[in-house]
C-alpha cells in the first residue's frame, strides 16, 4: 500500500522508452485519480513528472499514466 504525504500526493517513478529502445526512469509525483474520466470510461491517474528526461524532451503531453482497461 502506498502512503500519501500530508499534501495527499505520493512520490514515485515510471519507466519509458527514449531514443529508440533506451529505457529511462522518470521521477513523478502522483497527484490524484479522476474516476471514469478516460475515453473508455476508465480512471485517469494525474501526475507531475520531472527530471532530465522530461527537461530534454521539453515536457510531456497530457496523457494518463494508466487507463482503466490497461491495468
Amino acid at each position: 500500500m502506498l502512503e500519501a504525504s500530508p499534501t495527499g500526493t505520493v512520490d514515485g517513478c515510471f519507466r519509458t522508452a527514449v531514443k529508440g529502445a533506451t529505457i529511462a526512469t522518470v521521477p513523478c509525483t502522483l497527484l490524484g485519480v479522476v474516476p471514469q474520466a478516460a475515453l473508455d470510461n476508465g480512471d485517469l491517474i494525474m501526475f507531475r513528472a520531472s527530471g532530465p528526461v522530461i527537461e530534454e524532451a521539453g515536457g510531456i503531453e497530457r496523457q494518463p499514466a494508466l487507463r482503466g482497461s490497461q491495468r
